[in-house]
């Protein structure tokens, strides 16, 4: 998927049943001068998630700037600008932005993995929630994930785990006790 504006839907993309979405440019013989973003926005405050990654799914972003503006909704709950749950897998580097999101920026649930690196969620309820069994892994970049300005930065339940804390800037509101300074637990 490249160059796409998606506005004011439920679900931007909703991923399902062990399926897989690319964000990438395919233009691979000759430079592309034009953005290739893909745009999730949400002006009229219709929309539940950015993306929803279910069900054993894949998202995975290449290349190509993920923008999503303005998902979820006041009330919270599970809406996201990225919700991925039962499963499924993010697989997101410098390309993704979130910003604005009524409910949370990226929720992993239900034994799910996302990996960040260099991404960015501000403005959100909360910025990453991470529970039920899942994880995250947030791995060096330059820049480092920017995760803040949101009413929570990071949250994790007792039962699942962020790495890479120390490649997360400006976080300021964290409630999570399985956050990880780097890769794994310190060995003896």
């Amino acid at each position: 998927m490249q160059t796409t504006a998606i506005r004011n839907m439920q679900h931007g993309i909703d991923i399902s049943r062990s399926g897989s979405v690319d964000i990438q440019s395919f233009n691979s013989y000759f430079p592309i001068s034009t953005p290739t973003d893909v745009v999730i926005e949400s002006p009229a405050g219709t929309n539940f998630d950015g993306v929803s990654v279910g069900s054993g799914s894949l998202l995975n972003l290449g290349d190509t700037k993920l923008r999503i503006t303005n998902p979820g909704q006041p009330w919270g709950g599970n809406t996201a600008g990225v919700f991925v749950s039962d499963g499924g897998t993010l697989s997101a580097g410098a390309n993704l932005v979130i910003s604005g999101s009524q409910g949370q920026g990226v929720f992993v649930t239900n034994n799910s993995h996302a990996s960040l690196a260099g991404s960015s969620i501000t403005g959100s309820g909360h910025g990453l929630v991470v529970a039920n069994l899942s994880t995250v892994a947030v791995a060096g970049s330059n820049p480092l994930t920017q995760i803040s300005g949101n009413g929570t930065d990071l949250f994790c339940d007792s039962r699942s785990l962020i790495t890479g804390g120390a490649n997360v800037a400006n976080a300021t509101s964290v409630q999570c006790g399985n956050l990880l300074a780097g890769d794994n637990v310190p060995l003896p």
